[in-house]
């Protein structure tokens, strides 16, 4: 219960302030993002969430995309050891919008997607008074083209980040296999 009346306070947040993305001009926005999927690049206006051990320095392994929520299967690590981490992101009323709690509250939007290839998110963190913008990188595969990399650096140079913001995983940072 305590859950929902904080996704009710982050929604009724969302509305008050009126939170503006830059949203990709992609067709597949419906398409369902069910399936493998990896974490190839990370970024942040605060790079403590993203760093080694961050709390957003997570590899995503597996996503299950129905009733309006999006179930993901994460692996983090912490001391040194992988974990493993479930999310579930619940669908707002507003285009492309879910919310999540983790760290804080979140909400976080899907703003390019190609169902087969990858897909990207523009993330709003609220912890302790403060708000953190974050954006991901997805891939099906462990590599994406080098296309999609410039479409992710863009997006971000687009929402006043630097290149130095960005992290790309290799594929020892992506705590594939638990410890």
């Amino acid at each position: 219960m305590k859950q929902m009346k904080l996704l009710l306070l982050i929604m009724g947040l969302a509305l008050v302030r009126g939170i503006r993305v830059q949203h990709g001009h992609c067709k597949e926005h419906n398409q369902n993002l069910t399936g493998a999927w990896h974490t190839i690049a990370l970024a942040s206006n605060d790079m403590s969430k993203i760093r080694r051990e961050g709390v957003f320095r997570m590899a995503l392994h597996k996503v299950t995309d129905k009733n309006d929520k999006i179930y993901g299967e994460f692996t983090i690590r912490k001391n040194g050891r992988c974990h493993r981490l479930s999310l579930t992101a619940y669908k707002t009323d507003k285009e492309h919008q879910y919310l999540s709690l983790y760290s804080g509250a979140n909400i976080f939007y899907i703003t390019h997607i190609k169902r087969n290839e990858y897909f990207m998110i523009t993330l709003y963190n609220y912890h302790k008074n403060k708000k953190t913008l974050m954006f991901a990188l997805y891939g099906r595969n462990r590599e994406v083209r080098e296309e999609i990399k410039e479409n992710f650096k863009e997006l971000c140079l687009n929402n006043n980040l630097n290149e130095r913001d960005i992290v790309y995983l290799t594929h020892f940072d992506r705590c594939e296999e638990l410890a």
